[in-house]
């Protein structure tokens, strides 16, 4: 169900986001937990990003799912991203959303301009036809410091504050919804179960199975399951043993977190963690 938002609401909302993102020069939209844009805090997509989107898009929305897991435990979490362009998201779970996230980008870090000018170009090459063009709106990307982004980042109160006086989401309607959504997240890498769910919360499984439906247009066993293995992505870039990563991200078996992370990433885990190293 789409959040309830007065034009009045909206109209302010917006000047704010717009103040931020004139300042900074950066993109700024309002996702939910599926990394979906909602239509009323939308700005345009980088043209770079727009470029590379048909090659990359796949491995784009894996990228911002995995991150966005990460900000829920830190609030706000700045990455770089496989094409050299810098992200943004910070969790609104302060703001009484706890399924809504604010991503801020495309920009360029002040202090990697060689190493993320690298990824890029190597991108672009993928492209040889419209090489040119994908690096010359990589070079038009706006360019922040680390203390540009402290600053977007120390706004997080500022905003979340501003969400939850304005009250831009129904709670009548989505707080049952969104606390579900929030508790699956925070708990997913327990073994834990759509049953367990359930019962915590009193919903019935065809009551909670609607709800993703409506709201995320995926099943609760599905979307546990990619919240694992966006954990297990993390986790596989440190030196954890394989059959330990499959534990700590929630996996009751091996084999199933094999098969339910080649289904993600089109990757097996021994492959995607070679590929991270070479």
């Amino acid at each position: 169900m789409m959040r309830s938002v007065s034009n009045a609401i909206k109209r302010s909302w917006h000047n704010v986001l717009d103040m931020v993102s004139r300042r900074f020069g950066v993109t700024i939209s309002i996702m939910n937990a599926n990394m979906e844009c909602l239509d009323f805090a939308a700005y345009d997509e980088a043209e770079f990003c727009q470029y590379i989107a048909k090659e990359t898009r796949d491995a784009c929305v894996r990228c911002d799912h995995r991150h966005a897991s990460q900000a829920l435990a830190t609030e706000a979490n700045v990455y770089t991203c496989h094409a050299g362009v810098c992200d943004g998201i910070i969790s609104l779970r302060s703001a009484g959303s706890p399924s809504l996230y604010l991503m801020f980008g495309k920009f360029k870090d002040a202090e990697r301009k060689i190493s993320s000018h690298v990824m890029a170009e190597n991108i672009a090459a993928n492209d040889p036809l419209h090489r040119d063009e994908i690096m010359k709106a990589y070079n038009e990307l706006p360019e922040l410091s680390a203390q540009d982004v402290e600053d977007i980042k120390t706004m997080i109160p500022v905003l979340s504050a501003y969400l939850s006086t304005e009250r831009l989401c129904d709670d009548a309607n989505d707080t049952r919804a969104d606390k579900i959504v929030r508790y699956m997240q925070t708990n997913a890498d327990s073994e834990l179960s759509v049953q367990q769910v359930c019962i915590k919360f009193g919903v019935s499984r065809r009551e909670l199975y609607k709800i993703f439906h409506e709201r995320l247009r995926i099943t609760p066993h599905a979307f546990l399951q990619r919240e694992r293995v966006y954990r297990a992505e993390t986790l596989l870039r440190e030196d954890i043993p394989l059959r330990q990563v499959a534990r700590d991200a929630g996996f009751g078996n091996y084999s199933t977190f094999v098969r339910a992370f080649t289904n993600v990433t089109g990757s097996t885990p021994s492959h995607y963690r070679k590929s991270k190293k070479d």
